[in-house]
């Protein structure tokens, strides 16, 4: 997540936040109509304010009229927070709806239904190649014919019409789909079928939180705002499958939004390994215990067995905290243990436990016996299959080379998951009926491995 926090010189009046929505009309107008309806979650009260363009390039001067009478800038998508931000007139903290994979689905839905569209044959742009090919895997069609440009710069969305062009004119896509109006409408223009991605619900409505969170630093002079870095850990060796990357960050997504929603927080995907939390020094203390103890950090080991590292960072603005944020998420990578930081505003640095001193951490196995595990079932497995190379084992499998029931040989593949040993796998297509069988991948300890 990007900001921009320059001194604030206006003071604003009235309770609710004033939160300025700039892009184009259509996105404008679904905006401030899905923040004026009832039912606001917990948090600052805002009021919303629209200025909508024709064109992206119309973005800056929109903004600099705005933001005078508003505390804090929501852009309806990256393109115009960019231009913005380049043509630096920029004067209140500012935000923008960020686009995933999740827009995609509507769209592939809409044009195969009004235009038979064959979506193995169509051009992507904004969107990462990973956000892409996750969303065909999840629908079982093939990818290899898509042809995808992600979003960098206004300089990349310059060209994201005429790459789409270019494709159609050989015959290498039947449609395009484009995040930009102006590009949709181009193309249009020039007889190539195009469809426009737009932004899930839930992310405006995350981004409307945002925003007001940002928009309240602004309130008070003395205000301070909580920023958390929430970065998952990296893939094992051998663990190349975006299934299991997107398996994570679903399962961890969902944790840390149920942990946040609880304290009025706000959380949003920042890239492709790690998540942005936004929130209140009061609600970061109570999440926390006053600083007792780490949020997410247990929660997301206990239910998914792996750990994440968090960093906390305090300020009077939200650029402020970030900055913190990133520091402190810095520490708690290097320094290991406790994995989260917390620096406050006065730069005292705290390292928080994952687990408060009435959660005990049941230790089931020692490192060395789970060392002697691993490499049991390895040897095991690799004597029965004829082969080297990467283990994939389930309970049944785990019970029969152990000697023990499926119920034991569950939780001692738990336990290696916990302490670094396994990799839980995404679960394959049900077969049948019942509960799918769980995978996991051994991870061999480096010292087993072969060497030269």
């Amino acid at each position: 997540m990007r900001m921009e926090r320059p001194p604030h010189r206006h003071q604003r009046r009235g309770a609710d936040i004033a939160i300025g929505v700039v892009g184009p009309r259509d996105l404008v107008e679904r905006i401030v109509l899905l923040g004026r309806a009832p039912g606001q979650p917990p948090g600052p009260s805002w009021r919303l304010v629209g200025a909508s363009y024709r064109t992206e390039t119309e973005a800056p001067a929109k903004a600099a009229k705005l933001q005078d009478d508003v505390d804090v800038l929501l852009f309806t998508g990256p393109l115009p927070y960019d231009i913005v931000a380049e043509a630096e007139v920029l004067d209140v903290p500012a935000t923008f709806v960020p686009m995933s994979g999740a827009a995609l689905f509507s769209t592939m839905l809409r044009a195969s239904i009004e235009s038979e569209v064959d979506l193995t044959r169509i051009s992507v742009d904004s969107l990462s190649r990973s956000d892409v090919h996750e969303a065909y895997a999840e629908i079982g069609l093939p990818v290899r014919r898509v042809r995808v440009k992600s979003y960098e710069s206004p300089s990349t969305a310059a060209t994201f019409a005429a790459w789409h062009e270019d494709l159609h004119q050989r015959g290498r896509t039947v449609a395009a789909f484009t995040t930009v109006r102006s590009v949709a409408r181009r193309l249009e223009r020039a007889g190539v079928p195009a469809f426009r991605v737009l932004p899930a619900v839930s992310s405006f409505r995350v981004a409307l939180r945002t925003a007001a969170l940002l928009g309240s630093g602004t309130r008070l002079e003395d205000a301070q705002i909580a920023v958390g870095l929430v970065v998952l850990p990296p893939a094992p060796t051998g663990a190349t499958s975006l299934g299991w990357q997107h398996e994570l960050r679903l399962g961890v997504h969902q944790i840390l939004a149920r942990e946040a929603r609880a304290s009025g927080a706000t959380v949003l995907p920042r890239d492709e390994r790690s998540y942005f939390v936004a929130t209140t020094l009061g609600s970061l203390q109570r999440a926390t215990d006053d600083f007792r103890v780490a949020p997410f950090v247990a929660a997301v080991q206990d239910a998914l067995g792996v750990q994440v590292d968090v960093g906390l960072g305090l300020g009077a603005t939200a650029a402020e905290a970030e900055e913190r944020a990133e520091q402190a998420i810095t520490r708690a990578a290097r320094d290991g243990g406790d994995r989260c930081c917390v620096i406050k505003q006065d730069g005292t640095v705290l390292a928080l436990p994952a687990r408060g001193h009435d959660q005990p951490r049941t230790v089931a196995l020692a490192r060395a016996k789970e060392h002697a595990i691993v490499r049991e079932l390895t040897e095991a497995l690799h004597e029965s299959g004829g082969a080297g190379g990467p283990v994939v084992v389930d309970a049944e499998q785990a019970a029969a080379v152990l000697g023990s029931s499926a119920r034991t040989a569950r939780r001692l593949l738990g336990d290696l998951v916990r302490e670094g040993f396994a990799w839980p796998m995404p679960p394959p297509p049900a077969a049948g009926r019942g509960r799918p069988r769980q995978f996991y991948r051994l991870i061999t300890p480096e010292s087993d491995r072969p060497t030269g």
